[in-house]
């Protein structure tokens, strides 16, 4: 029911030409903490820096072609999304909060939700 409802408010609201095609972005592993030791020719550069890349990148969609591929809305322009979904790890595993890293103390809090 949510996810129909999700649906729905994307299709009401959406961004995309077409009120029939949902168009949509998923990312993953943002792993806020971590510095990488390279990206794009710099050196040691934070998750922010490389995330803002690849929300520049998805920004630039917007005037993009689809692919002559044989698929839905092929060789046109994509225009606007319906929305950006990020899975996986928003935060890296190994950052350290108070003397423990996040994966623990996210297990901790858990534990007493439970209680």
């Amino acid at each position: 029911m949510l996810a129909a409802a999700l649906v729905a408010a994307v299709r009401l609201y959406g961004q995309s030409p077409d009120p029939e095609v949902l168009q949509f972005v998923v990312t993953s592993d943002a792993h806020y903490g971590i510095t990488r030791a390279a990206f794009r020719g710099a050196a040691n550069v934070d998750a922010h820096t490389v995330n803002a890349a690849l929300v520049a990148q998805i920004n630039s969609l917007a005037e993009a072609k689809l692919p002559k591929d044989g698929g839905l809305r092929q060789s046109l322009v994509v225009h606007g999304l319906d929305f950006v979904a990020e899975l996986g790890d928003i935060a890296n595993r190994s950052e350290v909060v108070d003397s423990k890293a996040i994966q623990t103390e996210r297990c901790g809090v858990m534990e007493r939700v439970r209680r």
